[in-house]
């Protein structure tokens, strides 16, 4: 499936070689995350480490860890494009920024459920 198939609805996140946005498949306007990873940019250890993060993605289907649904090349080969599902309220880091900004302490039940499944 070809990234034409998305339509961007946002930037969520980016970091040295990807950026991830928040997409809607035209298809049937679910809304995914995909991830555009510059493969051009990594050394042949960098990209392999990226091939093995995809396989592990495609392989574990597990209610804690984000979802796969597929992945394709892009652009020539020089891009790396992986949809996965969309975590609307983001990772346990923006959480913790939301109390942190609110002023408020997670409380320790919560905390302790987070720990048992890491």
């Amino acid at each position: 499936m070809p990234v034409e198939d998305f339509e961007v609805l946002e930037a969520i996140g980016g970091g040295a070689f990807a950026s991830v946005y928040k997409v809607r498949r035209i298809e049937d306007g679910k809304i995914y995350a995909l991830k555009r990873v510059q493969l051009a940019r990594m050394s042949d250890k960098e990209v392999q480490d990226t091939l093995n993060e995809v396989r592990f993605l495609a392989s574990v289907r597990h209610r804690n860890i984000v979802g796969y649904l597929e992945s394709f090349v892009e652009s020539d080969g020089r891009e790396l494009c992986i949809v996965m599902e969309y975590c609307g309220c983001g990772d346990l880091a923006a959480k913790v920024q939301r109390y942190r900004r609110r002023r408020r302490h997670i409380d320790e039940n919560v905390i302790w459920a987070y720990f048992v499944q890491a």
